[in-house]
């Protein structure tokens, strides 16, 4: 199916960054897989990684030192320059590429603000859950954990989470099929609980702000659905939003309450 959108090769790419702005902050790390396409299934044929070197002045937070374990030292003294990574992954990147990546938004805006790279085609790992199973965890290590039940512990290193996300991808086509994955081919889900920082090019938006809410609201909302069952006007709010899951009571409890949806 892949090869009939004129996709040959897919990228799984991951970046580890001083912080969460693409345009502001900066990548210490990159890592990826390259696959080809065939008829069957893919084959890993090229992998890349490096550490990247910071422009000067600029170091890397206490709390990204201990999430990762890189120092300002380490990335500078063992990595290269952007310029020539640059050169050395830009071949990963053609119009006949599907990228993978997790949070889509955060690598591709990297990506994009880094390199000058914007692929043509990318599928979000993290959208697929929020869609397809919104009952799963949807951050990576929990979501590897969840497809793999003795997973190793998430290192936060670049090329470690590569293949943490090869395999949740993997696991994904398995459940939802390989015909069906490619209606997430450019598509991005919004997330109450993370604005998105980069709106990749050429992308289609899923919406869950409006209709979806945290766990913990969502928790809490359903303590509260018995009474809602009883509640006639209640339940005119939510066949006026045509509610049909937990999630999307959120909007239902403003309307009910006299707030604008």
């Amino acid at each position: 199916m892949l090869l009939d959108r004129g996709i040959n090769s897919i990228v799984f790419f991951d970046v580890e960054t001083t912080g969460l702005d693409p345009q502001k902050d900066h990548i210490t790390e990159v890592a990826l897989k390259r696959c080809a396409v065939n008829g069957v299934g893919e084959r890993t044929i090229d992998r890349y990684s490096s550490l990247v070197q910071l422009p000067q002045g600029v170091t890397i937070p206490d709390n990204i030192v201990e999430l990762t374990g890189l120092t300002t030292e380490q990335v500078n003294q063992e990595g290269k320059p952007i310029k020539i990574i640059e050169s050395e992954i830009s071949k990963f990147f053609g119009d006949d590429t599907l990228v993978v990546a997790h949070n889509a938004n955060f690598d591709l805006g990297f990506l994009r603000y880094t390199f000058g790279i914007t692929p043509k085609h990318f599928i979000c790992t993290k959208t697929i859950e929020a869609v397809a199973f919104p009952g799963n965890p949807n951050s990576l290590a929990k979501l590897h954990e969840y497809y793999y039940p003795n997973s190793d512990e998430q290192t936060h290193r670049a090329a470690d989470d590569v293949e943490k996300l090869s395999d949740v991808f993997d696991a994904q086509v398995k459940e939802i099929g390989t015909t069906e994955m490619t209606f997430f081919i450019n598509k991005i889900a919004i997330l109450p609980e993370r604005p998105l920082v980069y709106y990749p090019l050429l992308a289609r938006y899923i919406d869950f702000t409006g209709k979806y809410v945290l766990k913990s609201k969502y928790d809490a909302l359903e303590l509260r659905a018995k009474d809602w069952e009883e509640d006639s006007d209640f339940l005119g709010c939510l066949e006026a939003l045509g509610v049909e899951n937990w999630s999307g009571y959120a909007g239902a409890v403003k309307m009910y309450n006299g707030e604008e949806v």
